[in-house]
């Protein structure tokens, strides 16, 4: 509140901006929750003064906002103010004869602060004595200093100031003694926060028309225990250097010598540490954050190599790529059932082989941390009691095999590496995740009732096309074509459809036709006896119609054109005395050569294999 007097009478003003009427006498201050009024009554034709004091106990408005701030240079926890230290206010005077206060509103913009329980103050920047000193070199200088905290009342031609635009106005005080008014910060993570600081000078005579100028400097008094920021450290799969420390808390401005926290990883080199934004290298860093109270600092690696190996494991397999570059994949598809030995009637058989599986090859360029999938074969089994054996089919894609009186086999599964997850069968609709795929071979089987006397062989894994089954039945046995894709054989695969099943039937048989990503079968026996399944693969090869026909082998597939050559691989297929080809995306070789360990250019015994081996970051 202000007293002042006007023609004799006593009036009562709100005062809302520091903003004084009517006679030059007056005037008032509030300082902290005492307010000491003087009220100077002026009364013509009188030459003496009146002095009354009065104290009137007042809860002067207490600053507050939803923010903390702090200034250049200072802390509060991890941040920094946008204001500058000194920030110059230009006050421009236009004197009239009524108004003898002028303001100046400077904006102090405070970002991302930090606990609750900060305080901004503010002071003159000379050293000596704190005056508004007029710029313009013609008129006057206007030199009064600026009355101290202890001082209760202003002095004419003084500076005073309002801070958040609150109610209450008080002297700015001189250098090096505590502000009269303080802002206290009362919750914690406002950003941008724009705090109004008002300043205006009382002349008590006219004053000459111009610039007059004063530096102020603000002051951030950060809340105990906020001093510093958090550091998590996040190694990525690297492992710690041996004695180092990683110290969790810093200072504001404290560096970090990263030299004494070089972590290692096998198959890396450390490339620094980076924190969303900044990868910082060896050497004395300041790493002070910027938006947040934490600096999340997380080791980046170079892969210099890395070998994966995939086994069978019955079980969709993922890989998360361990560094952006070309990879080199292979896969393995698995043999279908056979060569089991069976017992019944006073005799001993064994069943005809299954399949082997094709070998496929090709590179790849992967990006670091997206997953691969790997589904790796597995081999066919027997089928030697009545009705469907759920457990012969081979895992990922092989064809069931059925028994009726006659021993089958389930067709081998196929080994593929896709960048979406799945069986081989699920991604029909997905053709483009498929980057590789090694076929399956067909199962085998035996009808004879007498040792080895009527044996089926399955179709061997193909690249471009798979190999059908092989009927062993006696020359003249019987009148049905035998041998290689006899009567009763399953066919193979193709790149763009699965082989037909023996005895070519497929509306009476379910499918026993081979299909995308999976081999022939037949919920119910083909005809009399039985079939063996056909092989997986890009498409699958069909079942057979009895035992001794053999299911046909499957596809494989190496036309992604996310597949490559290069670093001394050409992307081709190889499998056991099968059809060629020397198209680039069907390029198929042809050999005897077969192992149960996966090797290159061997077709593969036993279950499927896969392997991705990294080359580099260019080809």
């Amino acid at each position: 509140m202000c007293f002042e007097t006007k023609n004799d009478k006593m009036e009562v003003i709100m005062v809302k901006k520091w903003v004084f009427r009517g006679g030059k006498m007056g005037r008032a201050n509030f300082l902290g929750t005492k307010s000491y009024i003087y009220i100077y009554n002026s009364i013509v034709g009188l030459s003496f003064l009146i002095l009354t004091f009065l104290t009137v106990s007042l809860f002067a408005p207490q600053v507050k906002t939803n923010a903390e701030t702090q200034s250049n240079n200072q802390v509060i926890g991890p941040y920094t103010m946008s204001m500058a230290t000194e920030e110059t206010v230009a006050v421009e005077i236009t004197p009239t004869a009524t108004q003898k206060v002028y303001e100046k509103t400077s904006n102090v913009t405070a970002k991302n602060t930090c606990e609750a329980g900060a305080r901004i103050t503010m002071n003159m920047s000379s050293a000596t004595t704190n005056a508004l000193t007029r710029a313009a070199v013609d008129g006057d200088l206007l030199t009064k200093e600026i009355a101290a905290t202890t001082t209760n009342a202003l002095d004419d031609n003084s500076w005073g100031y309002s801070l958040n635009n609150a109610a209450t106005y008080a002297a700015v005080p001189k250098a090096g003694v505590t502000p009269a008014v303080v802002y206290d910060a009362s919750t914690a993570q406002v950003a941008n926060l724009t705090i109004p600081v008002k300043f205006g000078v009382k002349a008590n005579d006219q004053i000459p028309s111009g610039t007059y100028v004063n530096e102020v400097v603000y002051t951030m008094t950060p809340k105990a225990g906020c001093l510093g920021y958090g550091i998590n450290w996040n190694l990525n799969g690297g492992v710690a250097k041996a004695g180092a420390t990683y110290v969790t808390t810093k200072n504001w401005g404290e560096t970090i010598n990263l030299n004494e926290l070089t972590p290692t990883k096998d198959g890396y080199t450390f490339a620094g540490w980076n924190d969303g934004t900044t990868t910082y290298t060896a050497g004395t860093v300041n790493v002070n954050p910027s938006n947040s109270k934490t600096v999340n600092l997380k080791a980046v690696w170079n892969l210099i190599s890395y070998t994966g190996n995939f086994d069978y494991t019955g079980a969709e397999q993922r890989l998360k790529v361990p560094g952006t570059g070309y990879y080199k994949l292979e896969v393995w598809g698995a043999q279908g059932g056979g060569d089991d030995v069976v017992s019944g009637g006073g005799y001993t058989k064994t069943t005809g082989r299954g399949g082997f599986g094709a070998y496929s090859v090709g590179v790849a360029k992967l990006i670091e941390d997206s997953t691969i999938y790997i589904m790796v074969g597995g081999k066919g089994k027997l089928c030697n009691r009545a009705g469907a054996c759920a457990n012969s089919a081979g895992y990922n894609g092989g064809g069931l095999a059925f028994s009726d009186n006659q021993e089958t086999s389930g067709g081998g599964g196929a080994t593929h590496i896709a960048t979406s997850t799945g069986l081989l069968a699920g991604l029909e609709n997905n053709k483009s995740a498929v980057l590789i795929v090694g076929a399956g071979g067909g199962g085998g089987g035996e009808v004879s009732d007498t040792n080895n006397l009527y044996r089926g062989t399955g179709g061997d894994a193909g690249g471009v096309v798979g190999v059908g089954g092989f009927d062993d039945t006696p020359v003249g046995q019987w009148s049905w074509t035998i041998g290689r894709n006899g009567t009763f054989c399953g066919l193979g695969a193709t790149q763009s459809s699965g082989g037909a099943n023996g005895g070519g039937n497929q509306n009476l048989h379910g499918r026993a036709n081979g299909y995308f990503g999976h081999g022939g079968e037949s919920a119910t026996a083909i005809q009399c006896c039985g079939n063996s399944g056909g092989g997986s693969g890009w498409y699958g090869g069909g079942a057979s119609l009895r035992g001794h026909g053999g299911g046909g082998g499957g596809s494989s597939y190496i036309g992604a054109t996310s597949l490559v050559s290069g670093a001394g691989v050409v992307k081709h297929m190889t499998c056991f005395e099968c059809t060629t080809s020397s198209d680039n995306n069907t390029r198929t070789n042809s050999n005897s050569n077969v192992s149960e360990t996966a090797t290159a250019d061997y077709a593969k015994k036993g279950n499927g294999y896969a392997k991705i081996t990294y080359l580099g970051t260019s080809l």
